[in-house]
């Protein structure tokens, strides 16, 4: 039996066209992608295109160290060792691997580039947290 918020996620991230069985459902509402699937198309577009993408978006952002590195970005830190020394340096590779994984971010040459869906997710993230929401 799937609780109410598995129930509510699933009527908000999957479209009727969604294939259900391309979802591992695991305790605690969390989905994965199967192992077995084609590696995701994320990069410089507006918005995830499948229920996969959407949960690694909403992975990067459940973390409140993230979100203000997010919002860091969208005010204008574009450097690695800006958002270090902002943030600190306790897992920065992984917190900067969980934003460039779910397509909030691109870096190179410790530069960081907020993608579409970055600066969308960025300035949603920063008016929540303007607002007292989670920030």
């Amino acid at each position: 039996m799937k609780s109410p918020i598995e129930i509510c996620l699933l009527k908000i991230l999957i479209s009727p066209q969604s294939d259900l069985t391309s979802l591992n459902l695991q305790p605690k509402g969390r989905y994965l992608p199967q192992p077995n699937r084609i590696p995701m198309k994320i990069g410089r577009k507006p918005k995830p295109e499948s229920p996969e993408e959407m949960a690694l978006v909403h992975h990067a952002l459940e973390n409140p160290i993230r979100r203000r590195m997010i919002i860091l970005m969208v005010e204008g830190c574009l450097s690695v060792r800006e958002i270090s020394e902002a943030v600190g340096p306790n897992m920065l590779g992984y917190h900067l691997h969980r934003l460039e994984l779910a397509g909030l971010i691109e870096i190179a040459d410790g530069a960081i580039t907020l993608t579409e869906s970055g600066e969308a997710y960025g300035a949603l993230v920063k008016s929540q947290a303007e607002r007292g929401g989670a920030g």
